[in-house]
Parts: structure tokens; C-alpha cells; sequence
């Protein structure tokens, strides 16, 4: 199968165990690719079929960075230049047991999160590097699990589930192992079916998760204090209190911060413009099998810059189940949404890109043995236009 491979929509049936080999099959085709589009690039790939998953892509300006799973171990790869070339993968905690990465990039640094795991524990732990002064390195925050990191500057910030209870660390650049963040503030007790969200602003960091409902709150970064900064937290807006909501993402640029997150088997989007302290009405990202007992949809990652909002949609459904990833955008703030590209089998995220462009990183992972024929290992990427 050729390195560089992108995949097409899969239309879900109730079929049997071979139709869906040979609509897998098809869809694992090359493709060609769309004029005046450049090509996919594959990032990693597993020739022995080891399972790869796509952690987490993040940008700023022209760097950008993807994280990806081979069994037990963690990759990150960078590009300099939006996507046109990236730099040889690099193995967090030194090659060492690290799962469910995630990443944030700032400026000239990339910050990614992962957990660090032994026979017995499960810690949470950074690698850091500052692609300007080649400054890098790793430390542990201590036990937990369902991680995520976001970055304002300099500054990191990570949430974390421990002992059922959420927390949040903020610490500026290198810190000893193990870490004594400067900031560190446990965000309480909540539902963590869904792993907790956070994402930088343009003043700090903002963090949503499923405590009944759905919750956002605000932490504005000052200058100064005993540690060199305060993290000052907001109150905690509730959205859809008592409403059955799961799987929130969250993305935030200027004072616009935007949520999605999976209400009744379908993709809903909220609209902030005033840091997250209040929400415009429910936005129906897709509508794709409301309430259906074998299948629904959910979002992977959202992205925003200005008006333009890009949600990549999960949708499932079928005996066996079926798995697409279609890209959702509106470039007038949720009032109009158009399809662009698609993806089957397996996780995808997209971020937004300077230039009317947005970029996509993906993996084959839920289509790797019975009942779908397995499909080769990798770790794709794309640019395409949002026009």
C-alpha cells in the first residue's frame, strides 16, 4: 500500500462482517489527490502492524506539532513551516512507557503531555523543548490520568484526573523532576467519563469538563507574585445544567472561546465572545443519527481563529460499527457549516492555519483486524484550503 494514503467517507449500513470488508477495502485505495491540493504526507508507519493513534496536533504561526502512540510508546514530530516538512520523530521521556499524548506549541516551544507509566503507577509527565535556544527536557507532576496541556507564552498549563478530582498545574519553562509547579489548584470533584479540556487564550487558559453539565472556567495569567505570576481563577459557568452532555472539546483565541461536545447521539457547538463568561445559543454542528441506539456522532477537536470554526465530527453507527471523521466549518461564526474533508477508520484533528489554510493529522487504528481487514498502520497528514 503506498506511503502516502487518504481515506473516504464511509456510509454506515446495518450490513454483515464481510460487506464491511470489502467497503473497508475500497476505502483504503489510494486516492488521487485534488488538484491544486498538496499531497498527504505520512508521519510514521508500523510495516508489522503494531497499532498507532493519533494523540494531538497543535500550532502557532508556521510551527506545528503532532503526538502519536506505537503500542506503549510516545512520538512527537514538528514542522518549522506549516506543514511543508517535518523534523525526524522524537520519543518522549526518553523512549521510555508514555501514552495518551497531547500538545500545545507557543512561540518557539512545544509542550507536550503524556502519562508516564510503570507496573504499578501512572504519573503524569512533560517533555519541553525550545526549538530557538535548544532548550529541552522532562518532568512528572505526579499521579494521574485523562491529560491535557495548553500554553500562553512561556507558560504551561496541564489539567489532570486524580483520586476523582480535577486538577491544574501552571508553571513557566523548566521545572525539577519531580515538579512543584508554581501554581497548582485542585478544580474538584465532577463526572470523568469525559476527559477534561483546556486551551491557552489571549490571557490565560481556559478549562472545560462534565460536572452537571457542562462547565468552562476561566484562569487569567498576571504578571508578577512570588513565583513571577498569579493564575487568577473566574467562576465556573455552567452550561445545560442537568442535561446529558459528554465529550466536550475546547478552543479559545482573543476574547472568542468555543466549545463542542455530544448532546443526544449529535455534535452541538457553543459560542463565546466575552473569555467564556457567558454562551450564545446551541449551535447543531451535525445532525447525524439523533438519538440512535447503534450510532451517533461526537467531536474530536475544534479549532478557532476569528469567525472561522473547524470541528472534526466522529460519526459511528452499524452492525459492525463503522467510523468516519468528517471536517465541519463555518467562516461566519457557526450560522452556516459546509463539509470538507473526510476520514475512516480511525482518530482525526485538525487545526487552523495562517493564510485561509487548516492542516489534519490522522490514524488507521479502529480499522486494524476483525471484523474489517487490517489496514496499514500510520500516522497521516494534510494542508488543505478552507476555500
Amino acid at each position: 500500500m503506498p506511503a502516502s494514503i487518504k481515506s473516504r467517507t464511509l456510509r454506515f449500513a446495518l450490513v454483515g462482517p464481510s460487506a464491511v470488508v470489502v467497503l473497508v477495502a475500497t476505502l483504503l485505495a489510494a486516492p488521487v489527490a485534488l488538484a491544486g491540493q498538496p499531497g498527504d504526507i505520512t508521519l510514521a508507519s508500523a510495516p508489522d502492524q503494531r497499532v498507532m493513534k493519533l494523540g494531538d496536533i497543535a500550532s502557532d504561526d508556521d510551527l506545528l506539532a503532532v503526538v502519536y502512540q506505537e503500542r506503549n510508546l510516545s512520538y512527537m514530530r514538528w514542522s518549522t513551516n506549516a506543514g511543508s516538512t517535518f523534523a525526524p520523530k522524537v520519543a518522549l521521556r526518553s523512549g521510555l512507557r508514555a501514552k495518551d499524548p497531547r500538545v500545545a506549541v507557543c512561540y518557539d516551544s512545544i509542550f507536550s503531555v503524556s502519562i508516564w507509566q510503570s507496573d504499578v503507577t501512572r504519573n503524569v509527565g512533560v517533555d519541553y523543548r525550545n526549538l530557538v535556544t535548544g532548550d529541552k527536557g522532562r518532568f512528572s507532576l505526579g499521579a494521574g490520568a485523562q491529560v491535557d496541556i495548553a500554553c500562553y507564552g512561556e507558560v504551561l498549563a496541564v489539567t489532570w484526573v486524580h483520586e476523582d478530582h480535577l486538577w491544574l498545574a501552571v508553571h513557566e519553562g523548566a521545572c525539577a523532576n519531580p515538579c512543584s509547579p508554581t501554581v497548582k489548584l485542585d478544580l474538584g470533584p465532577a463526572d470523568f467519563d469525559s476527559p477534561p479540556r483546556i486551551s491557552g487564550d489571549y490571557g490565560g487558559f481556559v478549562v472545560t469538563w462534565i460536572n452537571d453539565g457542562l462547565a468552562v472556567q476561566h484562569f487569567e495569567y498576571e504578571a508578577g507574585g512570588a513565583g513571577g505570576f498569579n493564575i487568577n481563577p473566574g467562576p465556573v459557568t455552567t452550561l445545560m445544567a442537568g442535561k446529558d452532555v459528554r465529550l466536550p472539546v475546547i478552543a479559545a483565541l482573543g476574547q472568542r472561546t468555543v466549545v463542542a461536545y455530544e448532546r443526544a447521539g449529535q455534535t452541538h457547538l457553543r459560542v463565546s465572545d466575552d473569555v467564556g463568561s457567558t454562551f450564545g445559543p446551541r449551535i447543531i454542528v451535525s445532525n447525524y443519527c439523533k438519538n440512535c441506539r447503534e450510532g451517533g456522532s461526537e467531536p474530536e477537536s475544534v479549532a478557532v481563529s476569528g469567525s472561522n470554526i473547524l470541528v472534526e465530527v466522529a460519526r459511528f453507527g452499524g452492525t459492525p460499527g463503522g467510523h468516519d471523521v468528517i471536517a465541519f466549518l463555518t467562516r461566519n461564526g457557526g450560522n452556516k457549516w459546509v463539509k470538507k474533508s473526510t476520514h475512516s477508520g480511525g482518530f482525526r484533528r485538525g487545526v487552523l492555519l495562517s493564510g485561509s489554510l487548516y492542516a489534519e493529522a490522522w490514524d488507521f487504528h479502529v480499522y486494524n483486524g476483525s471484523p474489517y481487514p487490517r489496514a496499514q498502520q500510520l500516522i497521516g497528514f494534510h494542508v488543505r484550503s478552507l476555500i
